[in-house]
């Protein structure tokens, strides 16, 4: 069964001298109890009874207790404040009168007692123990900006195991079809090339368009003129980039079409589907 006991405090007490104290306690503590009898303080310097302690463990590689003992060394503890490896801490504790502490800890720290009241510390928060949380909305978080301003950082994975596939249009035919070997894929980048001698019967715009599984996905007017040209490299290109939206390939095909045929030259397809 609990005890109740009674004792005398000092708590939100002026000091009888009529101002405040601070004194600082540093340097490597161990499992070794360092023990202050601030009776004993009190002759050798002055009076002092502290009711809060501020705590420097930043350096600490385990944590830091500071052990109050209500009535001297050889009383039982009565009030411990335990701060974490490599962190500050500020608290307050009941000041009872012949009081006398204890510091363990693990590493150089810092511990400065105070006899006036510590004020809530409105910084950063350690929790010292673990905890469980219940989300009971849906949290928001909001990622840190990057060095370029607003646009937040990312990093864009690119689909794995991308297959590739080819396909041409010349001649009369006006129409190639590219059939992915494994059904329920997505399409994320098309390519399409006229070659430098590209042209049709007679100059103008070409409709070329795209379906993938029935649906259609791009089309654009391409004019081509009515003469082979004579310059090394692709007379038009066309990317599709869909590495970000991919469009489903479902059981389809991937189809283009030419409205006019090719007089002269050919349009290249480049497929990557993953």
């Amino acid at each position: 069964m609990p005890n109740l006991n009674s004792m005398t405090a000092v708590n939100y007490l002026v000091p009888s001298s009529g101002r405040t104290h601070a004194v600082p306690v540093e340097g490597v503590f161990s499992a070794q109890e360092y023990v202050i009898d601030w009776n004993q303080f009190k002759h050798d310097n002055f009076a002092f009874q502290p009711q809060g302690v501020f705590i420097d463990n930043s350096a600490g590689t385990g944590p830091l207790d500071v052990t109050i003992y209500a009535s001297g060394l050889n009383s039982p503890a009565f009030w411990t404040i335990s701060c974490p490896a490599g962190a500050y801490k500020s608290a307050n504790f009941p000041a009872p009168n012949g009081q006398a502490a204890g510091i363990t800890g693990d590493g150089q720290a810092t511990v400065i007692f105070v006899d006036f009241p510590i004020l809530p510390d409105a910084g950063a928060v350690t929790v010292d123990n673990v905890v469980s949380v219940t989300w009971t909305g849906a949290p928001s978080v909001t990622p840190s900006v990057n060095s370029g301003g607003t646009p937040y950082q990312n990093t864009e994975i690119p689909a794995l195991a991308s297959t590739y596939y080819s396909g041409a249009i010349t001649g009369a035919t006006k129409t190639a079809t590219i059939v992915p070997g494994t059904a329920n894929l997505y399409l994320r980048k098309l390519i399409m090339s006229f070659t430098g001698n590209a042209s049709i019967a007679a100059a103008g715009t070409n409709l070329l368009t795209v379906t993938v599984n029935g649906s259609t996905v791009y089309e654009e007017n391409v004019y081509l003129p009515a003469a082979a040209g004579t310059a090394p490299g692709s007379l038009y290109k066309i990317a599709l980039d869909c590495q970000k939206i991919g469009i489903y390939c479902a059981a389809g095909d991937i189809v283009v079409t030419l409205a006019t045929a090719l007089a002269t030259g050919i349009l290249d397809i480049n497929a990557y589907v993953a």
